[in-house]
């Protein structure tokens, strides 16, 4: 099982969803805290050439300015809304040919604002209900795919088992049709039996050596098929022990059904996608809002 884990390509992918989904509800969540962000124009200028009819001249209007921004932006879980405070500092330096006239001053400029969607749905409550359960289902997903790759190595594991067992099986009966083979050919020799039973032993006996050739290509084949399955070299060698022991288990069906139903991952997942279908339809609706 720890060598599968490691190799499984399917085991690689669920977990890398499982973080994907993860990270992506940390990263939302993050944007529900307060946002705070200072902006600075060092320097801005700006020369403006204009001409007076009423005069017939031109004039040229230059303004040099420095302000900042510090903003801090909070939204608010409960309604979707953000209120937002803002405070804007700048200085400025202004002249004019035309009046021959300069001016110099500091501005601060503060702002409380709060914006909030009416008649419509909280579309940032259903934002992080839906990477809640992207995350859940990639979780699901993950464990589901343990469990699948727990019963397929154990079948695998258990099919090796059975052929080296049946390989045991077929060297036993082969000793035992070498050792028949011997005794009934020392009785042929010694007139005691008939040439029949000797061609019936030697025709068992290839039966036997054929059967247990068979069963060391198919113990071959069903390490192979584990290896491949595993992800472990196909020239490394391998030997399976284990301890088969049988153990009765009452099983009670109302219970056992009733345990399914609360249990099966399965179940919880068509929930979220049936939850997911029912958020979508939400937005569908909203459309034309």
């Amino acid at each position: 099982m720890n060598t599968a884990i490691k190799n499984s390509p399917e085991i690689m992918k669920s977990e890398l969803n499982m973080t994907i989904s993860k990270e992506n509800l940390n990263a939302r969540e993050a944007a529900t805290k307060a946002l705070i962000k200072f902006q600075l124009t060092p320097f801005y200028y700006n020369q403006t050439r204009s001409f007076n009819s009423l005069f017939s001249s031109w004039s040229t209007t230059e303004t040099k300015r420095i302000y900042g921004d510090f903003i801090v932006s909070q939204p608010i879980k409960l309604t979707d809304g953000r209120i937002t405070l803002q405070n804007q500092l700048s200085y400025q330096d202004a002249s004019s040919d035309f009046t021959d006239s300069r001016s110099k001053g500091y501005s601060n400029n503060l702002f409380l604002s709060y914006s909030q969607p009416v008649f419509t749905y909280n579309k940032l409550r259903m934002e992080l209900n839906q990477l809640r359960l992207s995350l859940e289902n990639s979780t699901l997903s993950y464990a589901i795919q343990r469990l699948f790759l727990e019963r397929q190595v154990t079948t695998y594991f258990y099919t090796v088992y059975q052929r080296k067992m049946a390989l045991s099986v077929a060297e036993d009966e082969l000793k035992n049709q070498q050792a028949g083979y011997e005794i009934i050919k020392s009785k042929v020799e010694g007139g005691l039996s008939a040439r029949e039973e000797l061609l019936q032993a030697e025709l068992n006996l290839a039966t036997s050596e054929s059967n247990l050739q068979n069963a060391q290509v198919n113990l071959a084949n069903a390490k192979d098929d584990f290896r491949q399955y595993i992800g472990m070299p196909l020239s490394e060698e391998f030997d399976i022990i284990t301890d088969v022991e049988f153990k009765e288990v009452l099983v009670d069906m109302e219970k056992a059904i009733q345990n399914g139903l609360e249990t099966r991952m399965e179940l919880r997942q068509r929930e979220i996608n049936l939850q997911n279908s029912q958020d979508q339809l939400t937005v569908e609706k909203a459309t034309n809002e």
